[in-house]
């Protein structure tokens, strides 16, 4: 619904619109529904309502970038942080609101008018109706006769004589009474209870047993339930369009990198593809009765962006060994490198920082980000980046080439255009941000640089990155999505790594896009919400480490500055003595 300051004066219309109407009262922000517990509605001075998790968020957004007001979304009127914090809680439209939920719920009462079946209030009998009646009598009474003559009968004849009726219609029963409803009067007669069915099969209850044993339930006629599985069919055609173009589109750019005389035919690359291949789901098929020429779908549209940018990273790495054992150990390295993203968690890519002593994962990351990217000065500033890292490099001297890189593929991520899978980038800042802060603890052994990069310096970089990288990720995918959990767990993993130059605002958004993920987790699926619960606590943990050193280093500068003190009297006091 639109927009709509609450008015005092006017609860009643606002009741009655919402009651008649069947509307709810949205906040302006996230477009969900408020709730008096869950979301409670919070009033600003304008008299425009928002939810109390959007005004924290918008509040916290404009403190991590040190401002001390905000602007309403509806009006853009200003105010101070804390006012938009203290805002009250708008408990007139609480009440409303749950007037209208119990309005609803009182009122929905399963009270079906049927033409035709009530009697007259003065009923009178005339000669017509005796006889009808006397017709009635004569005919039950004549199939009941014949239906204890014929069950004496051997089943051939009994066969025959079953065969002389009617033509049987086809009958449901109530799944209350067992009642019997034919196929033609299923419209009128019954209805179906969407609480109280269970199986899988469509069962169906008559009117009288929705009055009695359904009241208040949601029930639907055939005709509501046809519409709906039209419109489920049309959402099914659609996704596998979707899909299908996706898998044409990857298909093509398995062919163009073939064409372009790209190692798709080294053992290690071929043993990459054929395992990217098999983790791919099998196909299913297709429930479209329309679309029944094609029996399979070839890809999985989930998954077949981050198989693309798994199989673009997987080609372009060069070929250092040609032997069979080495190629066989590179493809266990891939393969254990990226795993399937419905069941890798951050934590597996966070530990596989550590298994090589060396940074070649980080160089490797940013040659397939170099060879993705559209050629332009921005990428050609990138692949001579690239080209400079050298076994015989300084410490200060990675440190820039890495800040240098980082910086660039930030460039890449203002332009308003479709980058490639956002896992490259993810893959690349991890590992990038992980080297730096294991060149950051290591001493300069071959150069004499005086100008060194500080632990500070780094962090502002990581501040840089990851906010660029979080509107992308928020633009691309909601909340609870496995792809922006990775990156605010990468951000959480990095703010532990960082612990002693880390600021508070960052670790506030970590703990606020947590919160967003865990409240918006109630349209996946049970499996995809214990993962998505699994991650969420691996993202505690890591700020949970991050409090811990930060309050261990407060302690220890804390227990210092008493010595120096300490320290101090006793030099003051034996002067004066």
């Amino acid at each position: 619904m639109p927009p709509v300051a609450f008015d005092q004066g006017s609860p009643g219309r606002l009741v009655s619109f919402l009651f008649e109407g069947d509307e709810t009262v949205s906040c302006e922000v996230c477009f969900e529904a408020f709730q008096p517990i869950q979301r409670p509605p919070k009033i600003l001075p304008c008299g425009h309502n928002f939810c109390s998790q959007c005004l924290f968020s918008i509040c916290c957004h404009q403190e991590y970038y040190l401002l001390d007001s905000i602007k309403c979304p509806t009006c853009r009127r200003q105010f101070s942080t804390t006012t938009a914090k203290n805002a009250p809680t708008n408990y007139d439209l609480c009440k409303i609101l749950e007037s209208v939920k119990k309005g609803r719920e009182v009122n929905n009462v399963t009270v079906i008018h049927v033409s035709g079946t009530e009697e007259p209030k003065t009923p009178k009998t005339s000669k017509s109706d005796k006889k009808k009646k006397t017709w009635k009598s004569t005919d039950l009474d004549r199939e009941r006769r014949h239906r204890e003559e014929i069950q004496f009968l051997a089943p051939d004849v009994k066969r025959l004589a079953g065969g002389s009726k009617r033509e049987k219609v086809a009958v449901k029963r109530c799944q209350d009474c067992k009642r019997k409803v034919t196929a033609k009067n299923l419209e009128k007669l019954a209805r179906y209870c969407e609480e109280c069915s269970t199986s899988a099969s469509v069962n169906f209850s008559c009117l009288e047993c929705c009055v009695n044993l359904h009241n208040g339930h949601h029930l639907f006629s055939v005709q509501q339930m046809c519409s709906i599985k039209q419109q489920v069919l049309d959402e099914v055609r659609e996704i596998r369009s979707k899909t299908v173009d996706a898998g044409e589109r990857f298909d093509r750019r398995l062919s163009e990198l073939r064409s372009a005389g790209a190692p798709i035919d080294s053992p290690s690359t071929c043993c990459c593809e054929t395992k990217l291949h098999e983790r791919s789901p099998r196909p299913t098929r297709c429930h479209n009765p329309k679309a029944r020429g094609q029996a399979t779908s070839p890809h999985d549209a989930s998954q077949v962006h981050t198989l693309s940018a798994r199989l673009e990273k997987a080609v372009i790495i060069p070929q250092n060994h040609d032997s069979p054992m080495h190629a066989t150990k590179a493809c266990d390295r891939f393969s254990s490198s990226f795993c399937s993203t419905a069941t890798t968690t951050s934590r597996i890519r966070q530990q596989r920082l550590t298994v090589r002593g060396d940074d070649s994962l980080a160089r490797e990351a940013l040659h397939a980000i170099v060879s993705v990217l559209p050629q332009n000065e921005k990428s050609a500033q990138l692949a001579e980046i690239l080209m400079r890292f050298t076994p015989k490099d300084t410490v200060e001297q990675r440190k820039q080439l890495y800040l240098n890189a980082a910086k660039l593929i930030v460039q890449f991520l203002y332009e308003d255009r479709d980058l490639p899978a956002l896992e490259m980038f993810k893959d690349f800042f991890l590992n990038a941000f992980y080297q730096l802060h294991v060149l950051s603890r290591k001493k300069n052994e071959f150069g004499t640089e005086t100008k060194k990069i500080s632990r500070s310096q780094i962090w502002k970089s990581v501040q840089f990155c990851y906010n660029e990288l979080l509107k992308v990720a928020s633009k691309k995918f909601p909340a609870s999505h496995p792809e922006r959990i990775d990156v605010i767990d990468d951000l959480a993993y990095l703010c532990h790594l960082f612990a002693d130059v880390c600021d508070q605002s960052t670790v506030t958004v970590c703990m606020i896009e947590a919160a967003r993920a865990r409240a918006s987790d109630s349209f996946l699926d049970e499996t995809q919400r214990n993962l998505a619960d699994e991650r969420l606590q691996q993202i505690d943990d890591h700020l949970l480490d991050c409090r811990k050193a930060q309050k261990l280093q407060q302690l220890r500068s804390t227990k210092q500055k008493s010595g120096l003190k300490s320290l101090f009297s006793c030099l003051r006091s034996t002067a004066t003595a």
